[in-house]
């Protein structure tokens, strides 16, 4: 029988291919997640916590949010974005997904540059035209005197997106730090422009499922490995990447 964190990953995939998900994408997120595991047990919570927050972020903008004013359906993302939907009004909405491991400003703006890079076309990754473009980037260990002002995170944004030949009005950046590990609580900014040139900015302090889900599962998945062994729980990773 698969340990009870293997069928918690297959319950979050078979939620969201009930909601519209091609299922060949949680399988190959699953399949990333199988991959990334290895070498000292401690690890594992880093080394999947990208892939895990593709896969929630998924549920969290299609199964979670039944109560927005502007919903959004499921498209496939192949070759195209980390996560593609369409909004009820019409508008397609690709986003590129990172998870900042590392508590220094170079690891955020390695990410946000990744992104961006990915949603400009550059990286093989081709989202349709005139999509809204949105870099959503978690950062979960940068110290409160390190975080990014709004004046030098908007600076970035403006020189990232022309040297990615992307409009700012179609790019939505959107940087999460986490709060309190016992709190669902995290403060979102979110970056956007009207006129393709004044970087504006909004924060909230919100709950996100999808990043606090993050760590839970990460932290599962290390001690599923040593209750089990670390063979075993890929075996059983790759069993249930290989039936979607």
């Amino acid at each position: 029988m698969a340990h009870d964190i293997v069928l918690h990953l297959k319950t979050i995939a078979d939620s969201i291919i009930e909601d519209g998900v091609p299922s060949h994408i949680p399988g190959g997120l699953l399949a990333k997640v199988r991959t990334a595991i290895g070498g000292n047990l401690d690890d594992i919570p880093g080394q999947t916590s990208g892939h895990l927050y593709e896969l929630l972020k998924w549920r969290e903008l299609i199964h979670e949010r039944p109560y927005k004013k502007v919903t959004e359906s499921p498209l496939d993302a192949t070759d195209k974005a980390d996560v593609l939907t369409q909004r009820s009004d019409g508008k397609k909405v690709a986003t590129q997904a990172k998870w900042t491991t590392g508590a220094s400003k170079r690891g955020a703006y390695s990410n946000l540059n990744k992104a961006i890079s990915q949603l400009s076309g550059q990286e093989g990754e081709h989202p349709p035209a005139n999509s809204l473009l949105v870099a959503d980037v978690v950062i979960t260990k940068v110290p409160v005197d390190q975080q990014l002002s709004h004046d030098e995170m908007a600076d970035r944004i403006r020189a990232t997106s022309h040297t990615a030949g992307i409009e700012l009005r179609a790019l939505q950046t959107t940087i999460t730090v986490p709060g309190d590990p016992q709190s669902d609580l995290s403060t979102k900014t979110t970056y956007y422009s009207d006129d393709g040139v004044t970087v504006k900015h909004r924060t909230i302090v919100t709950i996100r499922p999808d990043i606090n889900g993050v760590p839970v599962i990460g932290r599962g998945l290390r001690d599923a490995a040593r209750e089990i062994g670390m063979d075993e729980l890929k075996s059983q990773l790759r069993e249930l990447a290989n039936s979607y």
